[in-house]
């Protein structure tokens, strides 16, 4: 396991072990919003012969067989964040990856994560999924002490149903 080269605003640092708790070691690996690259470079365990796919532009296929996929879009227009912050910025990606994920989940061979705010994706409770509510200590959550820190307990990790399931291990309180 390797630790992000620089900080990055949104990075999931935090959360990467409990990524990788529910993709286990897919064969293939895709995360098409990389940032920081702290859920690929917190991977446990890589062997000979696993694939990654770090791209950021969406010119992957879409039957990538057995694997584990990892969306961090941009925050939605429902996160109530200021526009502009990216460098490709969009407000209605978070619901395009939804709905990519969505057709997907039921397939086996797919176990997605998606990283938002709880209200963006809480739909997808509904339909077999599950979260896991975290809070981030970083980014834009440290600035002063106003929208920042609010949104800062509103991350969450969903995840599709045939992700491994989430144990708790001795010492673990979540």
């Amino acid at each position: 396991m390797l630790k992000a080269p620089f900080p990055y605003f949104g990075g999931k640092s935090k959360v990467a072990s409990v990524v990788w708790k529910l993709l286990g070691q897919p064969k293939h690996y895709l995360e098409p919003f990389f940032g920081s690259g702290a859920v690929l470079l917190g991977r446990p365990d890589y062997h000979q012969g696993m694939v990654e796919t770090v791209n950021d532009n969406g010119n992957w296929q879409d039957d990538l067989g057995s694997c584990g996929i990892f969306f961090d879009p941009p925050y939605s227009e429902i996160a109530n964040r200021r526009k502009n912050i990216y460098t490709h910025d969009s407000e209605s990606v978070a619901h395009d990856v939804r709905e990519w994920s969505r057709d997907r989940a039921q397939k086996p061979s797919y176990r997605i994560v998606i990283a938002g705010y709880y209200d963006e994706h809480k739909e997808l409770l509904s339909e077999g999924w599950g979260v896991y509510k975290w809070s981030t200590g970083g980014g834009y959550a440290n600035v002063g002490n106003g929208q920042g820190r609010k949104n800062a307990e509103k991350e969450a990790l969903f995840y599709s149903p045939h992700c491994l399931p989430l144990v708790k291990e001795q010492g673990e309180l979540f």
